[in-house]
C-alpha cells in the first residue's frame, strides 16, 4: 500500500527541490508506521507519504516483483549453508578462543570486548561472507545461545563464557560496516601478543560494574604493550568503532572533534629495554594513576552527572603522573622526535589516519588526506584504550541523558590529551600560539587544561626545525617519515583523468572562504571520461573558533575560514548531494563554486549539475554509484544512507 501510494501520487521529476510544506526530512521528525487498518486515514492525511519517501518511485517492474512476492506469502530465503572451508575456519578460531587455561580465557575476553562490533571475514574464504564474535553459554560444537547484554563487558550470569562465531545475514550498510580480517597471520600475532609472553594469570577478573568499565584494571595481568599492539595493528578499525558506532549520532555527539585532522600513534616500546632508564617510582605512579582512572560507564547507564568532578580529578591525576613520567625520561636526554611516532613497522598503513567530521556524521580513512589539517593528535596506548572504552565498549545507546552527557563531556579530555601529546613534537615557543589558534574564545576549563599541560611538559622538541612555521613543517616531515605507509588512492592524481582536468580539480581542492560554506557536507561527483564515470568526494570542512563547548555551535562558526577537501573515490556513508559532469563541464563547475556568494548561486549550481532527489535518473545514478563503490571497496562497501540527502 505504501509503495502503491507513491505510484498513485508520484512526485514531480523535475530536478527541483520538493515543497517543504509537504515533505519533512528532519532526522528527528515524528515518524510512525500505520497498520493496515489505519492506512486509509494515513493515505488521506499524507498523500505524499508514499515510499520511497521523498524520492522517485521504484520502477513498475520492481513494484510488480514485490506484489508477486507478497501474493506468494512473502516467503523468506533460508540462509545459505556455510561452505566446508568456512566451517573449518570457524572451528579453528573457536578452538583458539575457548581454551581452558586462564591466559587464553583472559585473552579471549579482551579480544571480544574490542571486536564485538566487527564484521569478521576470513582471508582464505573467497565469498564476501561476514561473521560476528558473540558470547554464548554453549561451547563450540553446540548451537549458539547468545548472552544478550547492553555492553560487551556486562555480567554474563553464566559460569563459563564461550566465544563463538556467528554468520551475519543482514544487509551490509556502509555506515555501520566495520570489516576485520581473520587469517593464520592474525592468529599467530595474537599468540605472539597474548600467549607467548611470560606472564601469569592467577585469576580471571570479575564482571562487577566498578571494575569492568576500567580496562586498565580488568586486564592488568596482560602486558600493556600486548594490548597496545593488538589495537595498533588495526588502528583505523579501532578508531572506526567511535566513528561508526552508536555513540556517533547527531550534531552534539560530533561537535567534540574538528572537521579535519590527522592522527599518528606513539611508537610501542619494549618495557624490558626501558626499565633501566626510568625510576621505578615514576613508572609506578603512572601505572597507579592509569589503574585508578574512572570512565563514565563505571556508574552504569542511568546515572546523573553529579560525579563529573571525580572523573575530572582522576583524569588530571593521570595527566600529572604522565607528565612526571615523561619528564623523568627527558632528564636522561630523551626528547620527543619523529622516532616517537610509530612507523607502522615499515608498511602498515594504519600508522597515519585522517578523520573528517561531516556535521552530524564522520569518517576515518588511511593516510594523510588534504592539506593543513585543523589539528593533529598523537595517540598512545592509554588514550587509545580510553577512546574505545568510553565511546564504544562502554557506551550504552539505551542509557539515560546523564550517561550520554557524561560520555560526551569526557571526550573533551581525550581530544585535548591527543592534541597535547602532539604539541610535544613542536618547539616550546610554538605550542601556546597553536593552542590559541585551536581554542579561540575557549572556556576556562580548556585554558586551565592546556596551561597545566604546557607547564608540565618541560622538554623541548628533539626535531630540528628550519622554518618559522613549525606546525606546517612538521606536517611535511611526517609525510616524509611515514611515506611508505601512506595510502595514496585518495590523491586526485590517482583518478587517471587528463592532466588538464586534474589541474582544474586541484583548484577546487584549494578553495576556502565563504563560498565553500555554502556547499553540502559531503558531495559525490561523477565525471564521465572515455565512457566511464570517475568518482570524487568533495568534503566541506567547517571552521570554528573552538570545539570545546557542548552547545551553541553556530555561534562559534567562522564561515570565512571554511575549506574543502577533494578526494579521489568515496569518503562518507551519507551523501548529501550527487553531481554529474562531462569533461567539458569541469572548468565551469569549478568556476561556479569559487564564485558562490548566496544560496541562490548554490541552487543554480545544482540546477546545472546535480542529480537531486527529484531527478528522473536518480535511481539509475544511485545504482552506478553503488557499483562503483563495490568496485573500489570490495570488502568495505555497503548500502549508502540517503537520510541526509539535501532538498535545496
Amino acid at each position: 500500500r505504501v509503495l502503491a501510494l507513491k505510484q498513485n501520487q508520484p512526485q514531480a521529476l523535475n530536478n527541483q527541490p520538493l515543497n517543504d510544506d509537504e515533505f519533512d526530512f528532519g532526522l528527528d521528525r515524528n515518524q510512525f508506521c500505520p497498520t493496515i487498518e489505519q492506512f486509509d486515514a494515513y493515505e488521506s492525511a499524507t498523500p505524499h507519504g508514499g515510499m520511497p519517501y521523498g524520492l522517485p518511485a521504484i520502477s513498475s517492474l520492481e513494484q510488480q516483483k514485490i506484489e508477486q512476492w507478497l501474493l506468494a506469502g512473502a516467503p523468506a530465503n533460508l540462509p545459505k549453508a556455510l561452505s566446508p572451508k568456512a566451517q573449518q575456519q570457524i572451528k579453528q578460531w573457536e578452538h583458539f578462543f575457548n581454551k581452558d587455561d586462564l591466559k587464553s580465557q583472559l585473552m579471549a575476553r579482551y579480544v571480544y570486548e574490542h571486536l564485538f562490533l566487527a564484521n569478521l571475514y576470513f582471508k582464505q574464504h573467497s565469498s564476501r561472507s561476514f561473521f560476528k564474535l558473540v558470547r554464548s553459554s554453549t561451547p563450540p560444537g553446540e548451537p549458539i545461545n547468545i548472552i544478550a547484554t547492553r555492553r560487551p563487558f556486562d555480567k554474563p550470569n553464566v559460569d563459563r563464557v564461550y566465544y563463538r562465531i556467528k554468520a551475519v545475514h543482514d544487509t551490509v550498510l556502509f555506515k555501520t560496516h566495520m570489516p576485520y580480517q581473520l587469517s593464520n597471520d592474525r592468529m599467530n600475532k595474537m599468540k605472539k601478543w597474548f600467549i607467548d609472553p611470560k606472564y601469569s594469570v592467577v585469576s580471571l577478573p570479575s564482571y562487577e560494574p566498578e571494575s569492568t568499565a576500567n580496562p586498565f584494571k580488568t586486564f592488568a595481568q596482560i602486558p600493556a604493550q600486548s594490548r597496545y599492539r593488538f589495537m595498533l595493528e588495526e588502528a583505523r578499525f579501532t578508531i572506526m568503532g567511535f566513528i561508526k558506532g552508536a555513540v556517533c549520532r547527531g550534531q552534539i555527539a560530533l561537535n567534540v572533534i574538528n572537521d579535519h585532522f590527522w592522527v599518528v600513534f606513539a611508537q610501542p616500546s619494549n618495557e624490558n629495554e626501558t626499565d633501566h632508564h626510568i625510576s621505578s617510582l615514576s613508572r609506578e605512579k603512572l601505572v597507579q594513576a592509569t589503574y585508578n582512572l574512572r570512565l563514565p560507564a563505571d556508574s552504569g547507564s542511568t546515572a546523573g552527572i553529579t560525579n563529573w568532578l571525580q572523573y575530572s580529578k582522576h583524569q588530571l591525576d593521570y595527566l600529572q603522573a604522565k607528565s612526571d613520567y615523561l619528564n623523568e625520561i627527558y632528564k636522561k636526554g630523551y626528547k620527543p622526535s619523529l622516532s616517537t611516532i610509530w612507523d607502522g613497522d615499515g608498511t602498515n598503513k594504519n600508522a597515519a589516519l585522517t578523520i573528517f567530521r561531516h556535521f552530524d556524521t564522520a569518517s576515518v580513512e588511511y593516510g594523510f588526506i588534504g592539506d593543513k589539517p585543523d589539528t593533529m593528535w598523537l595517540i598512545g596506548y592509554p588514550l587509545l584504550e580510553k577512546i574505545h572504552y568510553l565511546l564504544v565498549a562502554g557506551f550504552d545507546v539505551y542509557g539515560n541523558y546523564g550517561h550520554q552527557l557524561k560520555t560526551r563531556l569526557y571526550m573533551d579530555f581525550l581530544r585535548m590529551e591527543g592534541e597535547s601529546n602532539f604539541l610535544g613534537l613542536l618547539p616550546k615557543k610554538a605550542r601556546k600560539p597553536l593552542i590559541d589558534q585551536w581554542y579561540r574564545a575557549e572556556p576556562d576549563t580548556t585554558e586551565k587544561y592546556f596551561n597545566n599541560a604546557l607547564y608540565s611538559l618541560k622538554s623541548d622538541s628533539g626535531i630540528n626545525y628550519q622554518t618559522n612555521k613549525p606546525y606546517l613543517e612538521l606536517q611535511d616531515k611526517l609525510r616524509q617519515y611515514l611515506r611508505n605507509n601512506l595510502d595514496e588512492k585518495y590523491d586526485i592524481e590517482a583518478s587517471k583523468l587528463p592532466l588538464s582536468t586534474i589541474k582544474q580539480l586541484k583548484r577546487l581542492s584549494k578553495q576556502s572562504g565563504f563560498s565553500t560554506s555554502l556547499l553540502a557536507q559531503v558531495s559525490f561527483i561523477a565525471i564521465e571520461y572515455q565512457q566511464k564515470e570517475h568518482y570524487f568526494t568533495l568534503i566541506h570542512n567547517n571552521a570554528h573558533t573552538n570545539v570545546a563547548h557542548l552547545f551553541s555551535e553556530n555561534d562559534r562558526r567562522i564561515p570565512n575560514e571554511d575549506s574543502v577537501t577533494l578526494v579521489n573515490g568515496f569518503v562518507g556513508a551519507y551523501p548529501n548531494i550527487y553531481f554529474k559532469l562531462n569533461m567539458d563541464d569541469v572548468t565551469t563547475f569549478v568556476n561556479d563554486i569559487t564564485m558562490l556568494k548566496s544560496q541562490g548561486d548554490y541552487q543554480q549550481l545544482l540546477n546545472r549539475f546535480a542529480i537531486r532527489r527529484t531527478h528522473p535518473d536518480f535511481w539509475a545514478h544511485s545504482d552506478k554509484v553503488h557499483q562503483a563503490l563495490k568496485n573500489a571497496l570490495p570488502i568495505e562497501h555497503g548500502l549508502l544512507d540517503y537520510n541526509r540527502l539535501e532538498n535545496r
